[in-house]
Protein backbone atom coordinates (compact mmCIF):
# COMPACT_ATOMS: atom_id res chain seq x y z
CA UNK A 1 0.00 0.00 0.00
CA UNK A 2 1.41 3.38 -0.89
CA UNK A 3 2.07 5.99 1.77
CA UNK A 4 -0.76 8.11 0.37
CA UNK A 5 -3.33 5.37 0.74
CA UNK A 6 -2.37 4.40 4.30
CA UNK A 7 -4.02 7.47 5.94
CA UNK A 8 -7.13 6.90 3.82
CA UNK A 9 -7.31 3.28 4.92
CA UNK A 10 -6.97 4.32 8.58
CA UNK A 11 -9.71 6.95 8.20
CA UNK A 12 -12.02 4.51 6.38
CA UNK A 13 -11.51 1.90 9.11
CA UNK A 14 -12.21 4.44 11.86
CA UNK A 15 -15.39 5.59 10.12
CA UNK A 16 -16.57 2.01 9.64
CA UNK A 17 -15.98 1.21 13.30
CA UNK A 18 -17.72 4.42 14.37
CA UNK A 19 -20.80 3.47 12.34
CA UNK A 20 -21.28 0.40 14.51
CA UNK A 21 -23.60 0.76 17.44
CA UNK A 22 -23.74 -1.03 20.75
CA UNK A 23 -24.10 -4.81 20.70
CA UNK A 24 -26.91 -5.84 23.06
CA UNK A 25 -25.70 -8.40 25.59
CA UNK A 26 -27.11 -11.92 25.32
CA UNK A 27 -28.93 -12.93 28.49
CA UNK A 28 -31.66 -11.80 30.86
CA UNK A 29 -32.92 -8.21 30.74
CA UNK A 30 -35.55 -6.41 32.83
CA UNK A 31 -38.25 -4.36 31.09
CA UNK A 32 -39.53 -1.28 32.98
CA UNK A 33 -42.52 0.74 31.87
CA UNK A 34 -42.40 4.46 31.50
CA UNK A 35 -45.21 6.90 30.87
CA UNK A 36 -48.22 6.02 28.76
CA UNK A 37 -48.09 8.49 25.87
CA UNK A 38 -51.28 7.56 24.03
CA UNK A 39 -54.30 5.59 25.19
CA UNK A 40 -57.16 5.75 22.69
CA UNK A 41 -58.48 2.47 24.12
CA UNK A 42 -59.62 4.27 27.28
CA UNK A 43 -58.39 1.37 29.38
CA UNK A 44 -58.00 2.48 32.99
CA UNK A 45 -55.04 0.14 33.42
CA UNK A 46 -53.15 0.59 30.15
CA UNK A 47 -49.78 -0.36 31.59
CA UNK A 48 -47.82 -2.89 29.58
CA UNK A 49 -46.47 -5.64 31.84
CA UNK A 50 -43.02 -5.16 33.37
CA UNK A 51 -40.63 -8.02 33.98
CA UNK A 52 -37.80 -10.16 32.72
CA UNK A 53 -37.16 -11.12 29.12
CA UNK A 54 -34.15 -12.51 27.31
CA UNK A 55 -32.16 -11.28 24.32
CA UNK A 56 -30.05 -13.42 22.03
CA UNK A 57 -27.67 -11.26 20.01
CA UNK A 58 -27.55 -12.96 16.59
CA UNK A 59 -24.45 -10.99 15.57
CA UNK A 60 -25.83 -9.88 12.19
CA UNK A 61 -27.56 -6.62 13.19
CA UNK A 62 -30.47 -8.64 14.57
CA UNK A 63 -31.42 -9.92 17.99
CA UNK A 64 -34.13 -12.28 19.17
CA UNK A 65 -36.36 -11.41 22.12
CA UNK A 66 -38.00 -14.10 24.24
CA UNK A 67 -40.69 -12.26 26.26
CA UNK A 68 -40.76 -15.10 28.83
CA UNK A 69 -44.51 -14.60 29.11
CA UNK A 70 -45.69 -17.60 27.09
CA UNK A 71 -45.79 -15.73 23.77
CA UNK A 72 -43.49 -16.52 20.85
CA UNK A 73 -39.97 -15.14 20.57
CA UNK A 74 -39.55 -12.44 17.91
CA UNK A 75 -36.80 -10.92 15.79
CA UNK A 76 -35.66 -7.29 15.94
CA UNK A 77 -33.31 -5.47 13.59
CA UNK A 78 -30.65 -2.88 14.36
CA UNK A 79 -29.27 0.07 12.44
CA UNK A 80 -26.36 1.41 14.48
CA UNK A 81 -27.77 1.95 17.99
CA UNK A 82 -31.40 2.09 16.75
CA UNK A 83 -33.64 -0.98 16.79
CA UNK A 84 -37.04 -1.93 15.42
CA UNK A 85 -39.15 -4.90 16.47
CA UNK A 86 -41.91 -5.22 13.84
CA UNK A 87 -45.55 -5.61 14.80
CA UNK A 88 -46.37 -9.10 16.08
CA UNK A 89 -49.33 -10.89 17.62
CA UNK A 90 -49.21 -10.45 21.39
CA UNK A 91 -52.62 -11.83 22.36
CA UNK A 92 -56.00 -12.78 20.98
CA UNK A 93 -59.09 -13.83 22.88
CA UNK A 94 -62.72 -14.53 22.02
CA UNK A 95 -65.83 -14.03 24.14
CA UNK A 96 -69.50 -13.30 23.56
CA UNK A 97 -69.23 -13.23 19.76
CA UNK A 98 -66.18 -10.98 19.56
CA UNK A 99 -62.49 -11.63 19.01
CA UNK A 100 -60.09 -9.04 20.38
CA UNK A 101 -56.57 -9.06 18.93
CA UNK A 102 -53.57 -7.20 20.34
CA UNK A 103 -50.58 -6.60 18.07
CA UNK A 104 -47.44 -4.98 19.49
CA UNK A 105 -44.37 -3.30 17.98
CA UNK A 106 -41.36 -1.64 19.59
CA UNK A 107 -38.61 0.74 18.56
CA UNK A 108 -35.83 2.55 20.34
CA UNK A 109 -32.08 2.61 20.79
CA UNK A 110 -29.31 1.04 22.82
CA UNK A 111 -27.40 3.59 24.90
CA UNK A 112 -24.86 0.84 25.57
CA UNK A 113 -24.55 -2.95 25.37
CA UNK A 114 -26.57 -3.18 28.61
CA UNK A 115 -29.19 -0.40 28.49
CA UNK A 116 -31.96 0.41 26.02
CA UNK A 117 -34.92 2.77 25.88
CA UNK A 118 -37.79 3.18 23.49
CA UNK A 119 -41.51 3.03 22.82
CA UNK A 120 -43.89 0.13 22.62
CA UNK A 121 -47.15 0.41 20.69
CA UNK A 122 -50.12 -1.93 21.14
CA UNK A 123 -52.84 -1.89 18.48
CA UNK A 124 -56.10 -3.47 19.57
CA UNK A 125 -58.75 -4.62 17.08
CA UNK A 126 -62.06 -6.38 17.40
CA UNK A 127 -63.89 -8.64 14.95
CA UNK A 128 -67.31 -10.23 15.25
CA UNK A 129 -70.90 -9.19 15.79
CA UNK A 130 -70.44 -8.20 19.45
CA UNK A 131 -67.79 -5.58 18.61
CA UNK A 132 -70.50 -3.06 17.75
CA UNK A 133 -71.57 -2.99 21.40
CA UNK A 134 -68.03 -2.27 22.62
CA UNK A 135 -68.97 1.40 22.90
CA UNK A 136 -70.98 0.48 25.97
CA UNK A 137 -67.66 -0.12 27.71
CA UNK A 138 -66.12 3.10 26.36
CA UNK A 139 -63.85 1.36 23.84
CA UNK A 140 -63.93 2.23 20.16
CA UNK A 141 -62.01 -0.27 18.05
CA UNK A 142 -59.45 -0.13 16.64
CA UNK A 143 -57.51 1.62 19.38
CA UNK A 144 -53.90 2.14 20.41
CA UNK A 145 -51.79 2.32 23.57
CA UNK A 146 -48.24 3.72 23.31
CA UNK A 147 -45.82 3.68 26.25
CA UNK A 148 -42.16 4.52 26.84
CA UNK A 149 -39.90 1.87 28.34
CA UNK A 150 -36.38 1.16 29.48
CA UNK A 151 -34.57 -2.16 29.57
CA UNK A 152 -31.47 -3.10 31.54
CA UNK A 153 -29.24 -6.17 31.20
CA UNK A 154 -29.29 -8.40 34.31
CA UNK A 155 -26.86 -11.14 33.32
Amino acid sequence: MSRRLTPLAVIATALALGACGPEPATGTWVFINGDVITNTCNFDDAQIAEGNFSITNNGNDTFTVDPQDGTDAFLCTMDGADFICPERLQDSFSAFGATVTIRVSASGFFDSDTFASGRQEANVTCSGAACASSGIFGVDFPCTVVANFTATYQG
